[in-house]
Order: structure tokens, then sequence, then C-alpha cells
């Protein structure tokens, strides 16, 4: 049995939608999973973390960043665990252990403490995190208390430009893969210069990702499916469906496979959507639909549980294409076409994997969040949906976005 967080981090925008169940190569019953507080949230001194565990899990134990023990080993089954922190960035671990006191799973969260009760400005960066290495543009999201009226950012001295609390703020960084020194400065609304945070990112040079053709495929696959609720949104208890709407053989393994649930979730029809687009191309093409650059039938299971995600906070189907020479992560974001593949993390710690679709915008042409496609309770099955990065529980975490993309076998590595 598993708990319904750790399906709520593999696929699912809405946590009220959810039902329990497998997913493959994903979460199992030694998972641990930090509920609150949320990746970069502000929060007071008595910290309480929310956890989600795994049926094997019996006690947890909180490390600070050094893995120095913030509490005893604590039997719980179930429910909260509050202590005491002081003011400051914190990165915390909750360490699982079984009944015989056998290390489980773990799961780490970054957030700040303020003391609320002093009633001092503060301002934090909700993302990126302090020493992060992130793609570029870098989006920025700050958060502060109510008294600010507005934030500067500078980097290495250099202004970038101001923005409210809670605005999403993005910046392409001529100098990548070099520490970058951030700077919020923050001010009351008399102007006054109250509260300030600095913070240290590595922006990444990224790639552009190579040719479209597949992206485009997949683009074209996607619009000749119908988007009007004929397959649902469904997460099954128990069993192994794989979340497609169809059956897809590969070397005669039923790799894919429909459940008779006129249904899907995110990880299943991605992976449907890109085995349609190779069959498709390989059809046109005069090829062997069975060869994906070699990958044979033991290995086209293991492919499978990489594009499923295996680990939380990571990617799934650019891991999956890159380690079979079958496409690469795009790390520029300027180079995301329609049709590219998607796993983003949300500041809850869910998680969905997705089509990208477009862009959204603000009235100055930055970016704020993305349209996708898949399949969510938010579109009622399989469709469109659109998610925006912010400070509010359960935006997308821009730092934790991966976007890939396939290529057709004349660009196989």
């Amino acid at each position: 049995m598993f708990t319904s967080l750790i399906l709520l981090t593999a696929c699912s925008p809405e946590p009220a939608s959810l039902v329990e169940g497998p997913q493959d190569g994903f979460g199992d019953e030694q998972s641990v999973r930090i509920v609150s507080p949320e990746q970069g949230q502000v929060t007071d001194t008595s910290v309480l973390f929310r956890l989600s565990l795994g049926d094997q899990v019996n006690a947890v134990q909180l490390f600070d960043s050094d893995m120095e023990p913030l509490s005893e080993r604590i039997a719980v089954a179930r429910g909260d665990l509050r202590t005491e922190l002081e003011p400051g960035r914190w990165t915390v671990t909750v360490q699982g252990f079984s009944a015989q006191g056998d290390r489980l799973d773990s799961d780490q969260v970054s957030f700040r403490v303020v003391d609320q009760e002093s009633e001092d400005p503060w301002v934090s960066f909700t993302t990126p995190l302090d020493g992060a290495a992130v793609a570029n543009p870098v989006t920025f999201v700050l958060d502060a208390s109510s008294e600010i009226s507005v934030v500067a950012l500078s980097v290495d001295e250099w202004p970038l430009g101001e923005v409210e609390p809670g605005e999403v703020f993005s910046y392409r960084f001529n100098g990548t893969d070099q520490p970058r020194d951030v700077l919020a400065q923050a001010y009351d609304a008399s102007g006054l210069l109250v509260a300030s945070e600095a913070i240290t990112i590595t922006p990444l040079s990224g790639s552009d990702g190579g040719p479209t053709a597949f992206s485009e495929r997949v683009a074209q696959l996607v619009e000749s499916y119908p988007q009007d609720g004929t397959f649902s949104y469904y997460w099954p208890k128990g069993g192994s469906w794989s979340g497609s709407t169809r059956d897809i053989l590969y070397q005669d393994e039923l790799v894919a496979t429909d459940g008779g649930y006129s249904a899907c979730y995110c990880s299943g029809i991605t992976w449907e959507w890109y085995l349609m687009a190779w069959q498709s191309l390989a059809t046109e093409g005069g090829l062997d639909a069975d060869d994906l650059n070699g990958v044979d039938d033991s290995d086209i299971w293991q492919m499978r549980r990489d594009w499923y995600v295996r680990e939380l906070d990571g990617d799934g189907p650019g891991i999956a294409l890159q380690d079979r020479g079958l496409g690469t992560p795009v790390g520029d974001w300027d180079q995301v076409v329609r049709g590219d593949f998607v796993q983003l993390w949300r500041t809850s710690g869910s998680g969905h994997t997705a089509i990208f679709w477009d862009w959204e915008l603000d009235s100055d042409g930055d970016r704020i969040g993305f349209q996708y496609a898949s399949c969510q309770g938010a579109s009622d099955g399989l469709g469109l949906n659109s998610e925006y990065f912010g400070t509010h529980s359960g935006a997308i975490d821009p730092a934790l976005v991966y976007f890939s993309r396939a290529w057709v076998p004349a660009d196989w590595l």
C-alpha cells in the first residue's frame, strides 16, 4: 500500500483528486515525504513538519544541512512533528527508519525561519534557493512581510530591476556556469530600505536541444487525441496499469496498456505519446519500430521506469531519453518548443509529467508559467492546462522544471 503523498508527487496537479495507487519505479512503502513546510516557504520559529510516510517507516529523525541531528529519533506513524528553530535559512532532512532501525528513504526541504513576534521587516527568495544551479534565464520569486512595497534586485552590484513581493521576475545572464551574487533590497511605502537578503546562484549555459522534428510529431499526435472527456483522469489503487489509453507493443512486450478504464494519468499518457510518435515516424521512414537505438526488450522496462521518474524533484523523460541516446534535456528555455517533454515540480512537493505547449506571459512579456498537454483533473482528463510560478502553495517551482526533447533516428547518438 502506498500513501497518497507518494502519488501526489508523481503526477497530480490537484491533491484532492488523487486516490491511492502505485507508480512504476517512483514511490514505495519505504518513502518519506515532507508535505510542509514547502520549498522556499517562510515559517515561524516553531516549525511544523507535516510528513507522509510509507507503511514500512516506523520512526523519523530531523537533520540540519550538515547532517547534524535536530531531534531524537521519534516513533511516528502519521501526522505532525514540531521543532523550534532559530531565525535564518534552513535546509532540513527527514530520515525514515524501519522498525528494525534500518535507514529507509529521506526527503529534504529548504526554507526561511523568521521571528513573527519581532515584527521586523523581512524579504526572502522563494526561488531560486541559495547555492542553486539553475536554468538560464533565471526566474526569481520573492516573499516579504506586509510592510514591503517593492524589492530592488541586483547581481554582482549591477541593478536588474524592481519587483513586488510574489511577482515573477526573469533575467537572462550573460555570464553563465559561474557563481553570481544576487541581492534583494526591500523598501517600504515611504521608500526606506528596511530589509535585504543575498543569495549566490550559478546560471547554467544550458543547451538548445537540437532538431525539433520529433517534437513537431508529438504536438501533431496530441492534437489528434480527443480532449472532450473521452479519457478521464484516473489513478487506480493497486495493480500495475501504465496509465495509458491503449495497448502498445515493443519487441512483443506489452509496454503500455489501456487498463480498460478509458482513462489516463500523466506519466502514462506522455509515455504513450512518445511511443506512438516513434512508431508513426518509423512506419513513414520504412524503419523498424522495434529498434529504439538498440533498446532491447529488457531495457525498455528500465526506460519506462526512468520515464515515470525515479527520484523526487528529479527528471523523468529527459533521463530516459538521454541515457539511451534518444534525446536530450533542453537547458535553454528560449529554445523550448511545442511538443517538448516537461517534468515539473511544485512548491508543495507534487509533480507532473506533460508536453510543453506554450508560455504564459505577463503584460511585460515575461514568463510567469506555461501551458501543457497531459492528463489531469484540472482538464477533466486528457487536455490542456496552465500552471504558474509564484509564492502561493502549489505554484510551479521554476528551479525544478526539466524540459527535454526526443530525436529522430538521424540524430540519435
